[in-house]
C-alpha cells in the first residue's frame, strides 16, 4: 500500500473547484495524476465513468503508460470486488477514454465534425518534410504574383522586400513570413494578432510615454540592467574595504555609485535618461600608492572594467538617439509593417488552400480547426462564445485533468477553456513546475500556470493551489546543490518567479541515509579555454591543439573523463549506486548515466568523441530530413538543373563528392571569368584549360549535366531523378557519410533517396 504525503492525499482527494498542482522534479506527480483518476473510478459514493474524464498529456508515451496503470488499477480493484459491474463497465470503457495528447483529442474532435469546416473528413496530417515543400510552392507563387502586381500594392510590396532582404535572393522575405506565420499561429486568433502587431507601430503624432507599450518593456531592461551592475559596483567597493585591499578605489566607486541611482531615479523619464546617459562618464580610479594585495587590487579593476563596458554597451545600444528619434522610425516603419502582415494573412490563406486541396493537415491545424469548433462568436474585446459542440462537451466532462501545464500554449489554453466548467467552481485539475518549461520554443505560456500559481494561493480565489515539494528520487546533496543554483538565478524578473523556501526541493526518500553515497558532493565543472595548461601538459608534436578543439569535443571529453573516474577505470573504485530493482547498491554501470543537453546540436560531436574514449553511447537524433548534407547536395543538383546561374548551388555540387573538385580548382575555375555568373566561368575555363585532372571531372560532370537537363525539359523529372540518386548520388556520398559522426544514420538516408523513399524515413534514425 503506497503511503501517501499529507500534500499529496490533498491532490489526490480535493474537488468541487479548479485545483493546480505546483509539483517539483520527482515530487511524484505521475503517480498522483493516476491514483486521482483510480479513486474517482473505484469509490463507492458517486464514482464516475472514464470516459467522462478529458485527460491531457504531452506526449502520447505518457498517454499510453496513464492508459495502461489506469488499467491495472482497475484489474487489480475488480480482482478484490469481482462482482462490480461499474469496474467492469470502466475496462470496457478504457480503450475509448480520452486520455491522450491535446493534439489527438482535437483530432478527434476534429473527425467527429469535420462537416462544421467543410473540409475532407479523411484528411491525413502532412508530415515536416511535405508541409515544408508545400509552404515553399506557396512562397514562390505568391512571390511572383506579388512582384506582378502595379502602382500601389507594388510600391507596398517592393517597401517591405527593400527593409528585409538582400539583392541577391528573396530568402530572407521568405524567412521572415515563415517566421511571422508560425507566430500568429501560436495565437487563438491569428488575424487578430497580426492586426495587434501592425498597430505598435502606428504611433500618433500626439504620442506620450504612457502611451507606448513597447517603451515600458525596455524601460524594464534598463532598470535590470543597471541594478545588475549596481551589484557588481557593491562587490568590488567591498574588497576595497578589506584589510589588505585598494582603499583609494572607493573614492571612484562611490562616483558610480552616485551615477547608477541617479540613472534609476531618471528611468521614468526617458528623454531626461537619454541625456543624462549620453553625458555620463566614469571617474579615473586613484592612483595613491597602498600596501594591499596586487591580486585584490587586479580583481578590483576587472570587475569594474566590467560594469563600465556593460554601462558602455547599454549606452551605445539604447541611448545613441532620443526618443523622439526611435518614434519617427516607428512611424515610417508602420506602412512597410502593415504590409508584412498582409503578405502573412496572404500566404495563410493561399497555404491553408493548398492543404485542403491535398487533403491534409498540420499540427497547427488541428488547434485551430478544433477551436472553429468550439466558438460560436468572438466578441470585440476579444473574449468567446461556446458553440453547442462546446457546450456538450462541457456537460460531458466532469473534470478536466492537464499534464505538463507549464507547457500549454494560448491556443491549448483557449480549447481547454470551452471544454471545462468556467462558470462555475470549476472542473480544471492541472500540474506542473515551471521550473520544468522547456517548450518555450514552441511558444509555451508559463506565465498561464504562474498567473494560477499566485491567485491560486489566495483564501478568496475560488481554484486551489498545492505545493509538492518533496523530491523522492534524488539525494539531498543533489537537492541542495539544485536550490542553490535556483537562488541565485530565479526572481521575478529572471524566471517570473522568487526561489524562496516555498518553492526549494525538499529532500523526501529517506532510504538513501541507510545507503549513503561514496562522493556525494554535486560538482560545478568549468571549461576555461584560456587556461589550457593542465590539458596541454601531455600533448606531443603533431597532436591536437587544446584551442583547436571545437567546444563539443572539449565538453564531451569532460564527460569521459568523469565517467571513466565513476565506472572505476581510474586510480578510484567504481561508484555506488543503488540497484532499483534489488534496493541494494552495487558498481555503477554505463547504463545508468545520461548526459543532458540543452538541444542536440552537438550530440553528433560528443556522441563521436565518447567512442573515441572507449565509452558505449547511444543518442537518438532526430535531425530534420533537409539537413543532411547529401540532401543538401542533391536538391542543390536539381536547383542547378533547373538553372545553372545560381552560384551557391553550382558551387556546392562541384565541391562535393559527385564532382570531387578542391577549394583550389574552385577558384581557378572563378578567375576564368571574374564578372560573370560561376556557370560562365565554368564555360570559360573549359574553353581555356586543355589538360589536367580538374578538366576531366568538369567535362564529367557537364556531359551528365546536359542530359539531365534535356531530360528535365522532355518531362522526364521522375525517371531521371531517380536515376542520377541510384546511379550517381548514393555511391560517392557514402564516402561522405562513413566519414561522419552520425554516419549510420546519414547512411541510411543515402540509400532512401527518391524513388525509392519510404515515409518512415523520414523520422529519426537512432544511433546505438
Amino acid at each position: 500500500m503506497v503511503k501517501w504525503t499529507t500534500e499529496q492525499e490533498r491532490a489526490i482527494y480535493t474537488a468541487g473547484r479548479d485545483v493546480l498542482v505546483a509539483a517539483a522534479a520527482g515530487s511524484g506527480k505521475t503517480a498522483v495524476l493516476v491514483e486521482r483518476i483510480i479513486q474517482k473510478l473505484v469509490r463507492t459514493d458517486n464514482p464516475v465513468d472514464i470516459d467522462s474524464l478529458l485527460v491531457v498529456t504531452f506526449t502520447n508515451a505518457a498517454a499510453q503508460e496513464m492508459r495502461n496503470r489506469v488499467g491495472e488499477a482497475l484489474e487489480k480493484a475488480l480482482a478484490d470486488n469481482p462482482e462490480s459491474n461499474h469496474l467492469k463497465k470502466q475496462l470496457s470503457l478504457l480503450q475509448r477514454a480520452s486520455i491522450s495528447t491535446l493534439h489527438s483529442f482535437c483530432l478527434d474532435v476534429i473527425k467527429q465534425y469535420a462537416y462544421v469546416l467543410d473540409i475532407d473528413p479523411a484528411f491525413r496530417i502532412a508530415n515536416d518534410m511535405e508541409a515544408d515543400l508545400m509552404k515553399q510552392d506557396v512562397l514562390d507563387d505568391l512571390l511572383e504574383n506579388w512582384y506582378g502586381q502595379e502602382g500601389a500594392d507594388q510600391r507596398s510590396f517592393f517597401a517591405v522586400v527593400d527593409r528585409f532582404s538582400s539583392d541577391r535572393s528573396d530568402v530572407d522575405i521568405e524567412d521572415l513570413i515563415l517566421k511571422v506565420y508560425t507566430f500568429a499561429m501560436q495565437h487563438p486568433q491569428p488575424e487578430a494578432w497580426l492586426d495587434q502587431l501592425a498597430s505598435v507601430y502606428e504611433i500618433s503624432d500626439d504620442w506620450s510615454e504612457e502611451n507606448l507599450g513597447w517603451l515600458e518593456i525596455i524601460r524594464r531592461e534598463v532598470q535590470s540592467e543597471l541594478t545588475a551592475i549596481r551589484s557588481e559596483m557593491n562587490l568590488a567597493h567591498q574588497m576595497t574595504q578589506l584589510p589588505d585591499g585598494p582603499y583609494p578605489y572607493a573614492e571612484a566607486i562611490d562616483r558610480d555609485f552616485a551615477m547608477v541611482d541617479e540613472a534609476l531615479k531618471l528611468s521614468d523619464d526617458w528623454n531626461q535618461l537619454q541625456t543624462f546617459m549620453t553625458e555620463s562618464k566614469f571617474a579615473a580610479l586613484s592612483r595613491k600608492k597602498s600596501d594591499g594585495s596586487e591580486d585584490i587590487k587586479e580583481r578590483v579593476k576587472k570587475l569594474r572594467d566590467g560594469y563600465k563596458k556593460r554601462w558602455n554597451d547599454m549606452k551605445g545600444e539604447w541611448f545613441s538617439r532620443n526618443l523622439e528619434g526611435h518614434v519617427a522610425d516607428m512611424q515610417e516603419l508602420a506602412p512597410v509593417i502593415r504590409q508584412l502582415t498582409n503578405l502573412v494573412k496572404a500566404f495563410k490563406i493561399s497555404f491553408s488552400k493548398k492543404k485542403q486541396e491535398s487533403g491534409v493537415v498540420d499540427f497547427s491545424d488541428l488547434e485551430h480547426f478544433c477551436l472553429q469548433i468550439l466558438i460560436e462568436d468572438i466578441a470585440p474585446d476579444g473574449s468567446v462564445q461556446a458553440s453547442s459542440v462546446a457546450k456538450q462537451l462541457k456537460k460531458q466532462f466532469s473534470e478536466v485533468l492537464v499534464d505538463e501545464y507549464q507547457d500549454t500554449n494560448l491556443v491549448q489554453e483557449t480549447i481547454l477553456q470551452l471544454v471545462s466548467d468556467e462558470e462555475g467552481a470549476g472542473n480544471r485539475f492541472m500540474v506542473g513546475d515551471v521550473k520544468q518549461s522547456i517548450y518555450g520554443f514552441r511558444h509555451a505560456e508559463p506565465s498561464l500556470f504562474l498567473d494560477k500559481y499566485k491567485r491560486f494561493a489566495k483564501d478568496r480565489e475560488p481554484g486551489e493551489r498545492i505545493d509538492l515539494a518533496r523530491n523522492f528520487r534524488s539525494r539531498k546533496e543533489v537537492l541542495s546543490g539544485a536550490n542553490y543554483i535556483f537562488r541565485q538565478i530565479l526572481d521575478e524578473d529572471l524566471g517570473d518567479m522568487v526561489y524562496d523556501e516555498a518553492a526549494e526541493l525538499i529532500y523526501g526518500n529517506m532510504s538513501y541515509d541507510e545507503m549513503p553515497a561514496s562522493a556525494p558532493d554535486p560538482e560545478l565543472i568549468l571549461i576555461d579555454r584560456e587556461a589550457s595548461d593542465e590539458y596541454e601538459t601531455d600533448a606531443q608534436d603533431g597532436d591536437e591543439d587544446y584551442l583547436d578543439l571545437e567546444k563539443a569535443e572539449l565538453e564531451a571529453r569532460a564527460y569521459a573523463d568523469k565517467i571513466k573516474t565513476w565506472i572505476g577505470q581510474k586510480e578510484a573504485k567504481p561508484m555506488q549506486v543503488v540497484d532499483k530493482a534489488t534496493g541494494k547498491q552495487r558498481d555503477l554501470q554505463f547504463r545508468d548515466i545520461v548526459i543532458l543537453q540543452r538541444g542536440m546540436s552537438w550530440a553528433p560531436t560528443i556522441v563521436d568523441e565518447l567512442k573515441k574514449q572507449g565509452i558505449p553511447v547511444y543518442a537518438e537524433l532526430s535531425t530534420g530530413y533537409f539537413a543532411a548534407i547529401e540532401v543538401k547536395i542533391l536538391l542543390n543538383t536539381l536547383k542547378v538543373i533547373d538553372n545553372p546561374r545560381q552560384d551557391i548551388p553550382l558551387a556546392s555540387v562541384l565541391r562535393s563528392p559527385i564532382v570531387g573538385l578542391n577549394e583550389e580548382a574552385l577558384t581557378q575555375i572563378r578567375l576564368a571569368d571574374r564578372r560573370g555568373t560561376y556557370y560562365d566561368a565554368l564555360k570559360a575555363y573549359m574553353r581555356t584549360t586543355s589538360s589536367g585532372e580538374t578538366l576531366q571531372k568538369v567535362e564529367r560532370f557537364l556531359e551528365l549535366f546536359e542530359r539531365f537537363r534535356l531530360a528535365a525539359r522532355e518531362g522526364l523529372c521522375q525517371i531521371w531523378s531517380g536515376k542520377f540518386i541510384v546511379k550517381q548520388a548514393i555511391t560517392t556520398l557514402l564516402a561522405v557519410c562513413q566519414a561522419d559522426a552520425s554516419g549510420k544514420q546519414i547512411s541510411e538516408r543515402c540509400m532512401t533517396g527518391p524513388g525509392v523513399m519510404k515515409p518512415q524515413h523520414f523520422g529519426p534514425i537512432q544511433v546505438p
